[in-house]
């Protein structure tokens, strides 16, 4: 009974023995596995990008309504960014499916569009005074132009003052002193952009 017992347990080793090896001779047969590689051009400063799936960084919920605001598509998606090592350009990607699927850049911050304005992308003009200044007081900009860029304290965008006056009015009917961000809606944004 014993001596069964143990040709049962050494043939079953057996089997599984030439089961392992049956299998890796499928898998060297097939090619090598998928590696979790992406490898893409970044779209704001034109050099190639190669990363792995696992420097995908998982966005907040506040960031992911910032990308659905911008891009209403992508709405109800798993999303996570890459940010551009030369550029700084933010890259961002669904991850709900295999491989990660690229549905933009520059979403929600002002990564790769320095010296732009986020909204219309107009460049913007160098303010003609010191930095700090006027910050804070948009009342007394004795030449203030549209396309002079203020600073978002909360996200980090530069917009251009006529984008900032556009969406204040859009919101309030009215812009007065004080505008509020295009890019997250919040404000005051009041601080003047200098290169």
């Amino acid at each position: 009974m014993l001596i069964a017992l143990f040709l049962c347990i050494l043939f079953g080793g057996g089997i599984a023995f030439v089961l392992g090896i049956i299998s890796r001779m499928r898998k060297t047969e097939e090619g090598p596995q998928p590696q979790h590689t992406i490898q893409r051009e970044c779209t704001v400063c034109h050099r190639e990008l190669v990363f792995n799936t696992a420097e995908l960084v998982p966005l907040s919920p506040v960031e992911m309504a910032l990308c659905v605001r911008s891009k209403p598509s992508i709405t109800g998606r798993k999303l996570a960014e890459y940010v551009c090592p030369y550029c700084e350009a933010s890259h961002c990607f669904a991850v709900d499916g295999s491989p990660p699927e690229w549905v933009g850049a520059n979403f929600y911050q002002p990564q790769g569009v320095v010296g732009h304005c986020c909204e219309c992308k107009q460049h913007l003009r160098n303010p003609n005074w010191t930095p700090g200044t006027y910050d804070h007081r948009l009342n007394e900009v004795p030449d203030l132009a549209p396309d002079h860029g203020l600073v978002c304290s909360r996200c980090g965008a530069n917009c251009c003052v006529d984008c900032c006056r556009k969406y204040t009015m859009c919101r309030f009917e009215k812009a007065g002193d004080e505008y509020l961000c295009p890019r997250c809606g919040r404000g005051p944004i009041d601080t003047f952009y200098h290169p």
